[in-house]
């Protein structure tokens, strides 16, 4: 019977990948430890794209279809093997992504003066250019998911959305009443930077803003200045970083 499946991967006819799935941004196809040659089929099912590498170099981006594998080498035989290695990426849209603000943010409101606010929300995203997401997410695992990004893009739109905060001017009241429209500014500020990526946001919503009060903004405060007392103590920090980054805090208060 081994022997039986042996004699079979010899001669493996296609190659697919059934279904990916949900939250899987990619999968890798090992061809080596399958022996596959270059008569072998490649079968690209809807909403995938198979990405063809050999030693690191992309040699062919497939959309949905069927490809002989001999295409990639023309000049050598049906049983020759196939050398390279094999990505099925998922075109889905990742729905439902959900970022928000770990600590307070603070920003000087026209009105209001110096303001903490939190905010939350959600984001869809999919996979726009592979070639680009290889090149800026080296991994060498044999699946990557949703959350193998997910840190990373939230960070990013956590930065992108303080300088949105500190550079548009806009007060808090507005934004608070109007937080489609703002969601939508958002979104063309990092549509570009997820650009960057291979990404391509389908949009993403700010659902929830608030301010702070000052007695929790006090606290926030107080409780930045306890662990910056506790870094100059084991010696992380200098005295003069610590006095520097002391006296901001003492600013908010």
């Amino acid at each position: 019977m081994l022997f039986l499946d042996s004699i079979l991967n010899l001669f493996l006819k296609t190659i697919k990948m059934e279904q990916i799935e949900k939250e899987v941004i990619f999968k890798k196809f090992d061809p080596q430890k399958k022996k596959i040659k270059l008569l072998t089929h490649l079968l690209v099912g809807e909403r995938q794209l198979a990405v063809i590498t050999d030693e690191g170099e992309i040699k062919a981006i497939l959309e949905p279809g069927v490809y002989k594998l001999s295409f990639l080498e023309p000049d050598k035989s049906d049983n020759d093997p196939f050398h390279g290695e094999i990505i099925f990426f998922s075109m889905q849209h990742f729905v439902d992504q959900r970022w928000g603000t770990p600590t307070p943010i603070t920003f000087e409101d026209s009105s209001l003066g110096s303001i903490s606010i939190r905010a939350h929300g959600t984001y869809t995203f999919r996979l726009k250019n592979p070639k680009t997401f290889l090149r800026k997410f080296k991994t060498g695992e044999e699946v990557s998911s949703v959350n193998n990004l997910s840190g990373q893009l939230r960070s990013i739109i956590l930065t992108e959305f303080a300088d949105f905060l500190g550079n548009s001017g806009i007060e808090f009241t507005e934004m608070a009443s109007n937080q489609l429209y703002f969601s939508q500014a958002l979104q063309k500020n990092l549509t570009p930077i997820f650009a960057q990526f291979g990404l391509f946001l389908e949009n993403i919503l700010i659902q929830s803003i608030s301010m702070l009060e000052q007695n929790d903004s006090n606290s926030d405060a107080f409780e930045e200045l306890e662990k910056l007392q506790a870094l100059l103590g084991k010696g992380i920090i200098t005295k003069e970083e610590f006095d520097v980054k002391k006296a901001k805090l003492l600013s908010r208060i």
